[in-house]
């Protein structure tokens, strides 16, 4: 997998008990934690204040459209720090 998700504190084990598949050409990961249904939207982190903010955005309209898309949510769990 080329960009890693959560992008701080990576512990290969729990990747393998939770691991992530590609969706939208990469745009966003599913996985399965315990029977539930995972979406996760990758944040990378820049040296750059303008690529930060490019990114920032990136992440809520790609968010924001996976949550318009979903017909059933439970729940809506956002990035922390974010």
């Amino acid at each position: 997998m080329g960009s890693r998700i959560p992008h701080y504190n990576i512990v290969e084990s729990e990747l393998k008990k939770q691991p992530l598949k590609k969706s939208a050409l990469g745009l966003y990961y599913e996985s399965n934690y315990k029977g539930i249904k995972v979406k996760h939207v990758y944040q990378k982190k820049y040296k750059s204040t303008l690529l930060r903010l490019l990114g920032f955005v990136y992440w809520h309209i790609v968010s924001l459209v996976i949550a318009l898309c979903e017909k059933k949510v439970d729940l809506i769990l956002s990035p922390s720090p974010p």
